[in-house]
């Protein structure tokens, strides 16, 4: 298992191949997509199909997906936010279904849906927040309750990301009211089953184009073969899942915040103030120094939770680790980079009001930073 501080060939040819797709299909319209709050639908179908099929990377190949390394989704994630943030939120809602699908469902079950998943034919969407139930997952009140060949589902779920353009829910729901945790149960629905529809549109001041939509589920009938793995286990595959997607989460984060540090950078040495560039002023400096520090630093948190993950070692901690720091980053380097561009920083003529918007936004994502904290200190104390 050994560990370089450098890229192998392959991932530096696939770092290319990701970047050449950036330029060419989410750079040009990152600006668009949050002024309309959409994801051209050509951009979402580029990304499912060959030669990119970057929505399948989670996904073994024997279902037809890239079964890309964690390290390798790190890599395609940086260089995806780096452009867009939210354009990059469909790797990891890509991520959170079908890993859960990968980690607990029956062989059918995988062959079902991840196969049509890694080929572009659907598109799946995580559902576990409630009302009153967001980091205290054990508080959700939808329920399944069994009823000879399936299961009935009645519950109202909350921000349900990409909801729109799901084909099919990743659903966790309690068994028995009376327990928590270890009462859920996840399960697969259909869009089109019998009793499932969108509730509320939840609009957000950043990260547009990734739509959060309330799903209304209503004596929902679920073949019981669509449970995924054993009854009461749903939480624990929801955790394995985040494990694993923290990393690649948190190096959307590092994206944002490289591309925040270059804008920011480029600036400073051109203006002047003082008969000097900006640059040259240790007021601007310095916090620039400070952001391309952390940037390295939360790239290597990030990587070796991944390296840990691709060797089947156990990194809950430094999943959080990397999640948590990367957060803070990319909300501490938007402001330093508008600090640094003075008036012009809040403008829509550059871009960092939006990256301020999008990295506040999404610090919530996979789990709060006080989460992260919690998750932390457990696994230290331990």
């Amino acid at each position: 298992m050994p560990y370089s501080f450098e890229l192998s060939p392959r991932q530096r040819e696939l770092q290319r191949q990701v970047q050449e797709f950036t330029q060419k299909h989410v750079a040009p319209v990152a600006a668009k997509v949050d002024e309309t709050d959409v994801i051209p639908r050509e951009l979402i179908k580029i990304m499912r199909n060959p030669p990119y099929k970057y929505t399948a990377a989670w996904i073994p190949k024997k279902f037809d997906g890239l079964e890309l390394d964690r390290l390798d989704i790190c890599i395609l994630m940086e260089e995806i936010a780096y452009a867009s943030l939210p354009i990059a939120t469909l790797i990891e809602v890509s991520g959170v279904t079908t890993l859960v699908i990968g980690f607990g469902g029956s062989e059918e079950l995988k062959q079902k849906y991840l196969s049509r998943h890694a080929k572009g034919e659907i598109f799946a969407a995580f559902s576990l927040t409630e009302e009153g139930a967001g980091s205290d997952a054990g508080s959700i009140q939808t329920r399944a309750e069994k009823s000879g060949d399936d299961y009935i589902l009645n519950g109202e779920k909350r921000l349900v990301s990409m909801a729109e353009l799901a084909d099919i829910f990743i659903i966790f729901a309690k068994t028995d009211p009376t327990k928590r945790r270890r009462s859920i149960s996840a399960f697969v629905v259909e869009k089109d089953f019998p009793g499932v529809s969108l509730g509320k549109r939840r609009t957000c001041f950043g990260v547009k184009g990734h739509q959060t939509f309330d799903l209304v589920l209503k004596d929902c009938h679920v073949p019981i073969e669509n449970r995924i793995g054993e009854e009461g286990r749903g939480f624990k595959y929801a955790l394995m899942t985040f494990d694993d997607t923290r990393p690649t989460l948190a190096c959307g984060y590092v994206g944002l915040a490289r591309a925040a540090l270059d804008i920011a950078l480029k600036f400073a040495k051109k203006r002047e103030t003082f008969g000097k560039p900006l640059i040259e002023h240790e007021a601007i400096k310095f916090p620039i120094t400070e952001i391309a520090t952390e940037i390295e630093c939360a790239r290597l948190l990030a990587y070796k939770a991944a390296w840990l993950a691709d060797n089947g070692l156990w990194h809950k901690k430094e999943a959080s680790m990397a999640k948590y720091y990367g957060a803070e980053l990319a909300v501490k380097a938007a402001m330093a980079a508008m600090k640094t561009l003075g008036g012009f920083g809040s403008t829509t003529e550059y871009p960092i009001e939006r990256f301020l918007r999008d990295a506040t936004t999404f610090t919530v994502a996979q789990g709060s930073p006080e989460i992260q904290r919690l998750v932390i200190a457990r696994e230290l104390l331990k």
